[in-house]
Formats: structure tokens, C-alpha cells, sequence
């Protein structure tokens, strides 16, 4: 299949440059309705994504495609064609795909090649069932989906990866019962490496959440404290320090940073935040080699001691911006831990949330803001669980005093401290 596409694309003229990211998945998918499995699914699927770049004027376009495996030749060259069509309309300013380099590949370490997809399906199953032994709680429903994935990644300038690549993830809905009422709460846990300690650890959490979700109360008026950010939402913190780096954001001129200079203001009276990009995190299923362009990724500090050192971002704009070797699009973030314990930051009176219906950082702005579904309030004397308040915050005014745990966390794309802690957000 993928030989008679670059053969296509080859013999046709108004191609200048091209690219081809073929995967094949295999994986395994149960969905269960409290202990009772209901699907049991397993798939083998294709996809290969084709784009092309055609250039024209003092521009160059690109559009891309999903070749099927069922197309035959003639189908492939129309697709193939409509594709040049479309990008006859991008009007991008002019920029060269990677060329091939000695640069080698990280190794994704991974223990999923250690069992079957099914084999590993049913140890978590029973990883996670040892959690529901409560009385008053229960899991509701759970799917879990594992992959293996095949990449090829080929380019005309002849760079060419191949690699493996395993994920997974676990979707949990816990439900606890008090006075005929139902609480529920959400969980999704995401590896790239199996832990079935672990699996049975994050479920019991979350049971144990939805459990204080259901002795909730309302947080006593014009609270004015300091609030602890935890939960699976916390990366989304960091991201804007990330992005205010990006290759795109700084030739847009976005970007409030500059290289050399401090990331959290003149008065620094918290920690120093060190950022580093990486391709590979433990629980990270975005882990990858190399990225969608084929560039070989590898660790980036882009922020040491508040200071920021060095731009990071795709081909194209660091194409842009000059860069002689583009660093990539890196999916993850590895965040320093900070100065202060998790026992230091819960000795005076805090808010803690750990729960979001979904933690909104603006990536250009700096606005954070959130409705919280679950949090811990210390008044000084005692910690109860609240609920039914929003949090909100300008990144701007809080970078330079925020503190981060010593305490470390590895979840989603992310791993860093497990707390944040923030002294002037607004508690509505």
C-alpha cells in the first residue's frame, strides 16, 4: 500500500513535497455495566494519513488526506488529486519539510509486549474490580481500550521511522448512594505502561471521591484562603507556560515571553518553575518518538530556575523563526518538583480541589478558571469536603507566588508536582 502511494505521489508533477503516516492499530476494547461485561471487543484497523504540499507563487499549500486500504489505484489518485486541488487555495508562506539526520530515535519503554492485548485486558479488569468492596459505593460502569500500534512515517526528502508503540486507557464512573441519593464522579487514566497496583490505587481514589462527594457541602461564604491545585487537570496549569514558548505563538507575536528573561515577573516571591518538553512520560499515552512531521524528538528545557531558555515547536515555524534544527512538536511537559512538602502546604487553612468539571487555562491570556465538582476545605481546625464553587485567576498576577510540592505525580502528559499551590485566586 504504501509503496503504490509514493508512487503516485512521485509521478505527479504539481506535488513538490510529501509526507505519509501509516499505523496499524490492533487493540482491545471491554465495556462493562458494574461487573457484567457487556462488550468484548477486539480490532485490527489501518490508517494512513497522505499530505501533500504544492507550491505556487512565492507560497506553498498543503492538504491532508486518509488514503483507505480498500481503495484501489484509481481511487488513490483522485483522492490523491483533490488534495492538490485544495492546497492550490493555502496561501502559507514558504517553508521546507525535515530532510533526513543521524539523530536517533528515544526507546519507548514499555512492559505491554510482555502479554497478549487479552491477557493484559483481563488483569486490569480484575486490577480494577479490587477496588469495589464498599458498601455504599460501587463502580458503575468501566471501559477500558489497550493498543499496539505499528508507525511508519516516510517523507520525500527521505526520511523514513518506523517504530512501536503501546497505550491504553481506563474510563471509570463510581457511583456512592447516601439517603436514596446517587453521587457520581469520572475517571480517565491514560499509560503507555502497566501498573496494576497502580490501576487498583487510582480506582479506590476515585471511589473513595465520589464517596466524600456524597457528604459534600457548600463552602461558607467570602472564604478567602489559599487554594491547592490537584486532580488530573493540573498539567492543563503548566501548558500556558508551554505554549508562550512555541515557535507559532512567538512569530504570531503572541507571545508575552522572551528568551534569556524571567517567565514569572521581577518580585519572585514563590518557587522557580524548570519546564522541560519530552517525548516520553510513564503515563502518558501521547508518548512518541517522533512527531507528525518525523522529526526525532528528545528533552527540551524550555524554562530553568523562571528563566526562559529556548523556543520549542513543529517544522513549519520554526522554519520561520530560522531555527537551524526545529525541535518538534514534544508532546509532554516534566515540571520540577517545587520547595515546599504536601504536610507544609495543609498547615495553615486551605482549599484543595480535586475534582473539575474541566480546569480552563486560556493559553494565549493566562486565564484560569473552573467549576469544582469536589474539594478539601481546612478552616484551621478541621477538613471537610465542599462542593459547588468556582475558581477563577490571572497566571500573570499569580506566577510569582506560587509554590509546587516536592510531591511528584506522572498522569496524562504530564509529570510534575502533585500540588500547586496558589494564594490569590478568586473563590466564587
Amino acid at each position: 500500500m504504501i509503496e503504490k502511494i509514493k508512487k503516485i505521489l512521485n509521478n505527479n508533477k504539481k506535488i513538490n513535497a510529501w509526507k505519509i503516516n501509516y499505523s496499524e492499530i490492533k487493540s482491545c476494547e471491554l465495556f462493562y455495566v458494574l461487573k457484567k461485561l457487556e462488550i468484548n471487543r477486539a480490532t485490527q484497523d489501518v490508517r494512513c494519513d497522505v499530505t501533500i504540499y504544492h507550491d505556487f507563487d512565492k507560497y506553498r499549500g498543503s492538504s491532508t488526506i486518509v488514503i483507505e486500504p480498500f481503495m484501489d489505484e484509481n481511487e488513490m489518485v483522485k483522492e490523491i488529486d483533490k488534495a492538490v486541488y485544495r492546497a492550490s487555495f493555502v496561501k502559507d508562506e514558504y517553508y521546507d519539510i525535515p530532510s533526513k539526520s543521524d539523530d536517533e530515535m528515544i526507546n519507548i519503554s514499555s512492559n505491554f509486549s510482555d502479554k497478549s492485548l487479552n491477557e493484559w485486558a483481563q488483569l486490569i479488569t480484575d486490577a480494577v474490580f479490587e477496588a469495589d468492596v464498599y458498601k455504599n459505593g460501587w463502580i458503575n460502569s468501566t471501559e477500558i481500550f489497550l493498543y499496539d500500534t505499528k508507525n511508519i512515517f516516510i517523507n520525500s526528502n527521505g526520511v523514513f521511522h518506523e517504530y512501536k508503540k503501546y497505550s491504553g486507557m481506563i474510563e471509570v464512573i463510581p457511583t456512592w448512594s447516601k439517603n436514596k441519593e446517587e453521587f457520581e464522579l469520572y475517571k480517565n487514566y491514560e499509560f503507555s505502561s502497566i501498573d496494576l497496583k497502580r490501576i487498583t490505587a487510582e480506582v479506590n481514589e476515585i471511589l473513595l471521591q465520589s464517596r466524600d462527594r456524597s457528604e459534600a457541602v457548600k463552602l461558607p461564604k467570602n472564604v478567602d484562603v489559599k487554594v491547592l491545585l490537584s486532580g488530573r487537570d493540573i498539567n492543563s496549569f503548566f501548558s500556558y507556560f508551554a505554549n508562550q514558548l512555541q515557535y507559532a505563538t512567538v512569530y504570531q507575536k503572541m507571545s508575552m515571553f522572551e528568551l534569556n528573561k524571567s517567565c514569572q515577573g521581577k518580585s519572585l516571591k514563590g518557587d522557580k518553575l524548570t519546564l522541560t518538553m519530552s517525548p516520553f512520560v510513564l503515563e502518558s499515552s501521547s508518548s512518541s518518538p517522533v512527531d507528525f512531521d518525523g522529526i526525532v524528538l528528545k528533552n527540551e528545557q524550555i524554562i530553568k530556575d523562571g528563566i526562559c531558555q529556548k523556543y520549542w515547536g513543529n517544522q513549519r515555524f520554526g522554519y520561520y523563526l530560522k531555527q537551524e534544527k526545529p525541535t518538534g512538536m514534544i508532546p509532554n511537559m516534566i515540571v520540577d518538583g517545587g520547595t515546599k512538602s504536601l504536610s507544609e502546604m495543609k498547615k495553615e487553612p486551605y482549599l484543595e480541589c480535586v475534582s473539575y468539571s474541566g480546569l480552563q487555562v486560556d493559553p494565549f491570556t493566562g486565564y484560569v478558571g473552573g467549576e469544582v465538582r469536589l474539594a478539601y476545605y481546612f478552616d484551621g481546625e478541621k477538613t471537610y469536603p465542599v462542593t459547588g464553587l468556582s475558581i477563577s485567576g490571572d497566571l500573570e498576577k499569580i506566577k510569582e507566588n506560587m509554590f509546587f510540592s516536592k510531591e511528584i505525580i506522572s498522569r496524562k502528559n504530564y509529570s510534575g508536582p502533585s500540588h500547586i499551590e496558589v494564594p490569590c485566586f478568586k473563590i466564587l
